[in-house]
């Protein structure tokens, strides 16, 4: 019969808050990384040079 009284799981709570603000600085830090590296134009206007050279 299983013991009530006891908790068969005991949760770190400070552990898993400090694992996830850990987890969210990285990804933050990689995201600005990503956006200002200006390898991946995705949504940005491609030049139009060849057109307006012919006007």
């Amino acid at each position: 019969m299983i013991d009530t009284d006891q908790d068969r799981f005991i949760y770190d709570y400070e552990t898993v808050r400090r694992g996830g603000l850990i987890f969210a600085a990285v990804a933050f830090v990689v995201g600005m990384l990503v956006i200002f590296s200006g390898r991946f134009r995705c949504g940005r206007k491609k030049k139009l040079g060849a057109l307006t050279d012919e006007m």
